[in-house]
């Protein structure tokens, strides 16, 4: 009975963090050849993963403690919400595209170097770019 609960219990943690595993790929394949990235990507991750289970029992204990046991599952809900408002939040930002707006503003932002300085000499005015 416990060793079904215990495969059931790994093979769930597999399922629901094959995200992490893409992820991980990901920062590995950016950092491919420069030196202590693994060493980072590991030690982070596996800080990130104790403050994640440490925060989740301490909540755990104290839902527990506090809380009637038919709140509890409710739980579960609070991802899902948080999930549906950051897809609210995407879908309504999905016309901004910030690379866009950043080219226009260079473009018509004053260039400094471009205007008629004094000289320094005192010789009137002259171009910066020229100097």
């Amino acid at each position: 009975m416990i060793f079904l609960s215990i495969l059931q219990a790994i093979g769930l943690f597999l399922v629901t963090n094959i995200d992490d595993i893409i992820v991980l790929s990901l920062f590995f394949a950016r950092g491919a050849g420069q030196r202590g990235t693994t060493a980072r990507i590991l030690v982070g991750q596996y800080l990130g993963f104790a403050g994640i289970l440490g925060a989740a029992v301490l909540v755990a204990l104290g839902a527990g403690a506090f809380l009637p046991p038919e709140v509890i599952p409710y739980f579960g809900l609070i991802p899902l919400g948080l999930g549906l408002w950051a897809a609210w939040q995407a879908w309504r930002r999905r016309h901004d595209d910030d690379d866009d707006d950043d080219d226009e503003g260079k473009m018509n932002r004053p260039d400094f170097r471009s205007y008629r300085e004094p000289c320094p000499a005192g010789a009137g005015l002259a171009d910066s770019r020229s100097a």
